[in-house]
């Protein structure tokens, strides 16, 4: 039976958990079983009094780096005051969200203003993980709409993992992936937010600055960076330095991915 793991961050925590998303055969998972569906839902709110409110629906990409607390911590620097919260997978697609009463209990918990739907990296992998991805968000859009009939729901276009996905290299299934995710936002309508384009982009201009974790499958912290600098971006224009700089990283570094961020239309 699944259990409900339900944790409270502060909005500037910074702690890292060890478990990955489903990745390629060939990725080390430490133990880690990416395939197996007997894995806790993480349902993970934010406090805030805020009256605009984000969720988060995915898997590890979303909690190995905190990403929705590093997030709020972010749209704070920049004036943004958010209740945020996340329902996340280990090693979840989309398909297993509909199915799961956490996701379901967190979509209804309010009237939310923006919803960021994040699917595992086999969703774009053949013809029948694609049709399951696109049929997948469509019965969580309905859902959403029910509880949030004015929520803005987004498609999180994720990087690839560096060695590739199953039998295709790293460039086919980023190919695979674009068109993939391109039919997926028109077929739900939701607006994509690009990661994934930006991510490739300032690894080609800037190769010294890694934005993969060490399993060259998550996000780094500089890849988490970059991550929430494309979703506000996407959500509510360009960034304050503060939401960069205050990062506690290296912040020339930082300040290069809000620069590549800022030239996105």
């Amino acid at each position: 039976m699944k259990h409900l793991s339900l944790v409270l961050f502060l909005p500037y925590a910074l702690f890292f958990f060890g478990c990955n998303e489903a990745t390629a055969p060939s990725s080390a998972d430490s133990g880690y079983d990416p395939y197996s569906n007997n894995q806790s839902p993480k349902l993970t709110p934010l406090s805030t009094s805020s009256d605009q409110s984000v969720l988060f629906i995915g898997n590890s990409v979303i909690y190995t780096v905190d990403l929705d607390v590093k997030f709020q911590s972010f749209a704070n620097s920049s004036g943004e005051s958010l209740y945020v919260q996340s329902v996340t997978i280990p090693g979840g697609t989309l398909y297993d969200h509909v199915s799961n009463e956490e996701t379901s209990v967190a979509i209804a918990s309010r009237t939310w203003s923006y919803v960021i739907l994040q699917e595992n990296t086999s969703g774009c992998y053949d013809d029948i993980e694609k049709a399951t991805f696109i049929s997948s968000l469509q019965t969580l859009r309905e859902r959403i709409l029910k509880s949030s009939p004015n929520a803005s729901m987004y498609l999180f276009k994720r990087w690839i993992l560096e060695g590739g996905y199953g039998d295709y290299p790293h460039s086919k299934y980023v190919e695979m992936t674009s068109s993939c995710y391109s039919e997926a936002s028109t077929a739900s309508s939701m607006p994509l937010i690009p990661v994934a384009d930006v991510w490739y982009d300032f690894s080609n201009k800037y190769p010294s600055i890694d934005l993969y974790s060490p399993d060259r499958g998550h996000a780094s912290d500089f890849g988490a960076l970059l991550t929430n600098g494309v979703i506000f971006k996407t959500l509510f224009g360009d960034a304050s330095n503060d939401s960069y700089i205050k990062s506690d990283l290296d912040s020339s570094s930082a300040l290069k991915i809000k620069a590549t961020i800022d030239e996105i239309p």
